[in-house]
């Protein structure tokens, strides 16, 4: 009887030893989770300790101030395992207010003066929702574009993802008081027709239609084409689902077979076409047969007579 108390005893001391280990190893101080970010971004990555115990840390919120803590600090003078860092820690933060404050603290490594690390940081940033940008960030965001060679392309991409349309004057005076190279250009108009500029489609609808679809024009210029996310630009696009000529590659490197593009296009406009009948997985690959794909893709262009809303609240 006495060693039956004992045993329940030892197991209620061991289930509150294990507990206790578990909320010790989740909560740690605001200070410790900035030194383990200092100690990772400073290190440029090496520290691996500091790595894991912030990949174990809850909450996030925590990292996510750690992060703005660090980016602010002006004597740090290394940035980019901060982007690395705010990339890791996203995927965890679903509140408005923490992913607001991870684009501001993007935003600021966009700023400084290292190009690596403002491209990265821009290009970071078009995973979050429109309503995590302020007033203040968009501001920023036109600064990168009117005063940085580095990253101004992917600050004019952002800029018309955000939408607003008073920007459509703004971009198109960039070359009053910037040089722009002749990519920038190209950027800037991207991202004018995202704004639904007229001008800014028709030149592009016109390149298309000069063009056949084929490899390099799939891999190089169809993801710039779907991000604009305008009408006129979509329907081109769509048009080439029914073209039966075959001028692209097969995915199987094994296989010098040339297949549809409209394969390839399909792949794209999943997601970003609302009622479009073609799913991919995470890896961008339709989900599925392709070929019956294809048909339930034609028969839906047949079905909607090219009358479908276009998903712009993605970048």
């Amino acid at each position: 009887m006495i060693w039956g108390i004992d045993r329940t005893i030892r197991k209620q001391i061991a289930l509150v030893l294990i507990i206790l280990a578990g909320i010790t190893s989740n909560s740690y101080g605001q200070g410790n989770v900035n030194e383990w970010v200092k100690a990772y971004v400073s290190g440029k990555g090496k520290d691996q300790q500091a790595f894991n115990a912030l990949m174990k840390h809850n909450p996030s919120m925590d990292i996510v101030k750690a992060i703005g803590v660090y980016v602010n600090d002006t004597n740090n003078t290394t940035f980019e395992y901060a982007v690395f860092l705010a990339k890791k820690v996203e995927k965890r933060v679903t509140d408005k207010q923490g992913r607001t404050l991870l684009v501001r603290s993007l935003t600021d490594c966009a700023l400084k003066q290292d190009p690596q690390t403002s491209k990265s940081a821009l290009r970071a940033m078009t995973v979050f929702d429109k309503n995590c940008f302020t007033d203040a960030v968009k501001d920023d965001i036109r600064l990168i574009i009117a005063q940085r060679n580095s990253g101004r392309q992917e600050a004019m991409l952002l800029l018309g993802y955000l939408g607003e349309s008073g920007d459509i004057s703004y971009l198109k005076g960039l070359g009053k008081y910037s040089k722009l190279s002749k990519q920038d250009k190209y950027y800037q108009q991207l991202a004018l027709a995202r704004l639904n500029d007229g001008e800014a489609v028709q030149e592009l609808c016109a390149k298309i239609q000069e063009k056949t679809f084929n490899d390099e024009l799939v891999l190089n210029t169809l993801p710039d084409l779907i991000y604009t996310r305008n009408k006129k630009i979509y329907d081109l696009l769509i048009n080439e689902l029914t073209n039966e000529s075959k001028n692209c590659q097969s995915a199987n490197n094994d296989s010098n077979e040339m297949i549809l593009c409209a394969f390839r296009i399909m792949e794209q406009l999943a997601g970003k076409v609302i009622g479009f009948p073609v799913q991919v997985d995470q890896t961008g690959e339709i989900v599925g047969d392709y070929t019956e794909a294809l048909k339930q893709a034609r028969q839906w262009i047949l079905n909607t007579k090219k009358e479908y809303s276009i998903n712009t609240n993605q970048y």
